[in-house]
């Protein structure tokens, strides 16, 4: 494959990096194909070497997603990074898709456990209260302050519930965005890290 063929495909696929990123990926790989020609070796050879153009291109992409991910890590960027390194190999599917959607999971279930707490304070606390000025024919609470004291205690620890929940999940999502751009990169062979 020519250099220009192999550059027309590697542009195909860089196609949704930023012309940042893709300027100094062109910079390389042209910087890489005239130091081999100076050297004499054919650009059919180089290309080669470089191995197939798309591969390259989907890894450049898993590298670029990782680490947006981890430099912002929601849960949009962490499922590309994911999604691209997914689409690198083998060792990605078995190893990083199970424990991702476990661990996705179990935070979904710790989030809905805390908004449930919040809800079951907050309506206690004032269904209580409303029970105490009208009385609820849905509702008893023979004692409205310990009802509506209880109530509250729910909410207070569902609500930090939430903020430990939201703090686990940013921590997760920088977690996995670090092991996706740490996977990306051993599966490209690159060593540099940026």
């Amino acid at each position: 494959m020519s250099r220009d063929m192999f550059m027309l495909e590697l542009a195909a696929g860089l196609r949704h990096l930023p012309e940042a990123r893709r300027a100094e990926i062109y910079e390389d790989i042209a910087r890489h194909f005239e130091e081999g020609v100076a050297e004499g070796v054919s650009e059919d050879a180089l290309a080669s070497m470089l191995g197939d153009p798309r591969a390259l291109a989907r890894e450049y992409a898993a590298i670029q997603a990782a680490d947006i991910a981890k430099d912002q890590p929601s849960f949009r960027n962490v499922t590309r990074a994911v999604a691209s390194a997914v689409g690198m190999g083998m060792l990605t599917i078995i190893l990083v898709l199970p424990l991702w959607l476990a661990a996705l999971g179990v935070w979904i279930a710790l989030v809905a456990a805390s908004v449930s707490m919040v809800v079951s304070g907050l309506a206690a606390a004032v269904c209580s209260l409303i029970d105490r000025v009208r009385p609820l024919s849905f509702v008893y609470f023979p004692q409205t302050w310990p009802a509506f004291f209880g109530g509250l205690a729910a909410l207070s620890l569902g609500l930090m519930c939430v903020i430990g929940v939201a703090a686990l999940g940013r921590r997760l999502a920088g977690w996995t965005a670090a092991y996706v751009q740490i996977n990306a990169k051993v599966l490209s062979g690159r060593r540099d890290a940026r």
